[in-house]
């Protein structure tokens, strides 16, 4: 059994390293290792250090340090690359006549925009995230097990009352932390979709594509429904910073 969390935790930080020489591979690293990090360490630290309360400080503060660092990411990746390329695509007559390619290119305009606010808010309120009850929520999220104000330990359990409630605010918690960074490989991936499909699907010899009425009424009811999500998880965002 030693030898397999050797053998388990070594292969682990060969793939962590490996990704990380792409940037969206060092974001789904450091996202997965957010989660399993609280519970790895617990392994490595002395039998004196298991308190959850003492030792939560120093484990907070670290995975805050690799959190910003991803949020920094995206801030350069949406300011700089999306936008300006997004943009650029539709000064294309091919891309800016035809709905599919066009509803795309300005679905990663959005979904750019609203990763770089929300990890703007998350980076200029680090001070925040760095309190008390931020760092309680994160605790109670990534530990298996929730402990009670009066020493009490239970497992999660499906049976009880407050499973749900905790269930939403624990989902709550992670979406809001890994907004920046979903925003943006969607953002990405609408965007080599639309180079995609300006790419294979274009016909020069037939000229501009007819648009759709109804396809092209239901892509901007999608980016209006999408940027309006945008703003509601950027309140949810706020709220959970400046609460």
């Amino acid at each position: 059994m030693l030898l397999f969390k050797y053998l388990h935790r070594h292969f682990m930080q060969s793939y962590y390293l490996s990704l990380g020489r792409l940037n969206f591979g060092y974001a789904f690293a450091r996202i997965y290792g957010f989660n399993r990090g609280w519970q790895d360490g617990l392994n490595t630290m002395h039998t004196t250090d298991h308190s959850l309360e003492l030792s939560s400080y120093q484990k907070w503060r670290a995975t805050l340090r690799r959190l910003v660092q991803v949020w920094k990411l995206v801030i350069t990746s949406t300011v700089l690359l999306f936008p300006s390329t997004s943009i650029a695509l539709l000064q294309i007559d091919g891309v800016a006549d035809d709905v599919y390619p066009r509803a795309l290119s300005l679905l990663a305009v959005v979904l750019a925009a609203i990763g770089g606010v929300s990890a703007i808010l998350l980076v200029k309120s680090k001070a925040k995230l760095r309190s008390d009850p931020i760092r309680r929520q994160w605790r109670e999220f990534s530990y298996s097990e929730y402990q009670h104000a009066d020493g009490v330990t239970e497992e999660y359990s499906a049976a009880t009352s407050l499973q749900f409630h905790r269930e939403t605010k624990k989902v709550d918690f992670w979406s809001c932390l890994s907004c920046p960074c979903a925003c943006t490989i969607w953002s990405s991936s609408c965007l080599m979709a639309s180079l995609l499909w300006y790419g294979l699907c274009s016909c020069p010899k037939s000229g501009v594509r007819k648009p759709y009425v109804v396809i092209e009424t239901l892509s901007n009811i999608l980016i209006s429904f999408v940027f309006m999500v945008g703003l509601f998880q950027t309140h949810r965002i706020y709220r959970l910073v400046c609460s």
